[in-house]
């Protein structure tokens, strides 16, 4: 959630317990989670609590709210509320688009909430205030006859990596999901 994702194949025993776990592979993290979606994000919290703690404290209210929201948010998404009050505006938007969320992703940024010690609404500013921007990130999307079931999916990645918050670069992490339903993923 918090760290870049970056997307190639690890075979790796996930423990039955499901409490998840960590390791470094060619000095990456690697974080192993599996369950349900509020299970998992829970692994994620609990597991990566101090770096989550420490990329909200660094990223989002520094940079995101203090910064960004008024930089580059677009007048029509309120703007002028973005100076007055960036965390409210943002969460203003972000419950707005959390209808269009998933529930099983809504699951998973509870229990991530949970284990990390965060408010459930940080999370959900977290996961969607890149959408609120104009620029920034690259984003994705496909849906109707450009997906196998018509069905809309979405993509992003933070381009920031190696960027501008080179800080945080050292917080990047590969996530293996293997949910209780459904195929495993990274």
């Amino acid at each position: 959630l918090a760290a870049s994702l970056f997307v190639f194949a690890i075979s790796s025993a996930y423990a039955a317990d499901k409490k998840g776990k960590v390791e470094k592979v060619g000095g990456i993290t690697v974080l192993t989670v599996g369950g349900t979606p509020y299970e998992m994000g829970f692994q994620q919290g609990s597991l990566l609590k101090d770096d989550i703690k420490t990329i909200y404290d660094i990223y989002l209210k520094e940079k995101v709210l203090k910064v960004w929201v008024k930089e580059y948010s677009i007048l029509g998404k309120g703007g002028s509320k973005a100076y007055s009050n960036p965390r409210g505006a943002l969460l203003e938007f972000a419950k707005k688009s959390e209808k269009y969320i998933p529930a099983e992703l809504v699951e998973e940024m509870k229990g991530l909430a949970d284990g990390a010690g965060l408010k459930y609404e940080d999370v959900l500013i977290m996961s969607s205030h890149i959408d609120y921007f104009a620029v920034l990130c690259s984003t994705f999307v496909a849906r109707g006859a450009a997906t196998k079931d018509g069905k809309l999916i979405e993509g992003r990645n933070l381009d920031w990596a190696q960027g501008g918050l080179k800080e945080l670069d050292k917080y990047a992490a590969v996530i293996v999901f293997k949910p209780d339903a459904g195929l495993p993923f990274v």
